[in-house]
């Protein structure tokens, strides 16, 4: 199973316990950005299923014939900038102006920097604060950047604030401007264990599930 890098431990989490469950069953698990995934996929490696942080590379791959009918996850996330605790919590995020380099995860495929740059420009932001944006592989690598002290400050999503220590939510990038973060999941056409792929998919599509996505500090949203 592929998984965006946002989804890395509730993705472990949900792998363990389908193992427990299906004991025939062992799941091995890559992670990345979901753009990066997705032309994994595309190029034939060996996944049985997809987990992507947005719909829209679920749709790319269901048009060219790679995946099965994509499952809309019943969680969303937030965005937030985050730093090192030694700088204290944002008013407003006009006040990102004063910083200099941020983290931010690709925004020309990346859904985590897609995200960004859509919630920027609605606060009509993207402009002033471009040039300080320091585009990364993914929204994990933004996280440990700005967690190693090469950025002042990153923006991630909300759940991958406990990942790492030292770090914490200066703010939320809130309504009206912050995106409809959606996460899909779709068993690819290509697997060999078509079986055992529609039985993961369940499992990690399944609400019952729903207590534990929140301990992960993701949001329930309606499926």
């Amino acid at each position: 199973m592929l998984a965006a890098a946002s989804l890395t431990d509730i993705a472990e989490a949900l792998v363990q316990d389908f193992e427990l469950s299906h004991p025939s069953y062992r799941v091995s698990l890559g992670t990345g950005a979901s753009s990066t995934l997705a032309r994994q996929v595309e190029h034939g490696a060996p996944v049985d299923v997809f987990l992507s942080a947005n719909m829209e590379w679920l749709a790319h791959l269901q048009e060219r014939g790679y995946v099965f009918t994509a499952i809309r996850l019943p969680v969303g996330n937030t965005l937030v900038v985050a730093a090192q605790l030694s700088v204290p919590p944002l008013d407003s995020l006009a006040q990102l102006k004063g910083f200099g380099r941020i983290a931010v995860a690709d925004w020309s495929h990346v859904p985590a920097g897609v995200y960004t740059r859509q919630a920027l420009e609605c606060e009509g932001l993207w402009q002033t604060l471009e040039t300080n944006l320091a585009p990364t592989l993914d929204v994990r690598a933004a996280l440990h950047t700005v967690a190693n002290g090469a950025a002042e400050a990153a923006v991630v999503y909300a759940s991958d604030i406990s990942v790492v220590t030292g770090v914490h939510a200066l703010i939320t990038l809130d309504a009206p401007c912050a995106p409809m973060i959606q996460y899909g999941a779709a068993v690819v056409t290509n697997t060999k264990q078509a079986n055992a792929a529609g039985l993961l998919l369940s499992h990690v599509t399944d609400t019952l599930f729903l207590d534990l996505w929140r301990s992960y500090d993701f949001r329930s949203q309606s499926m």
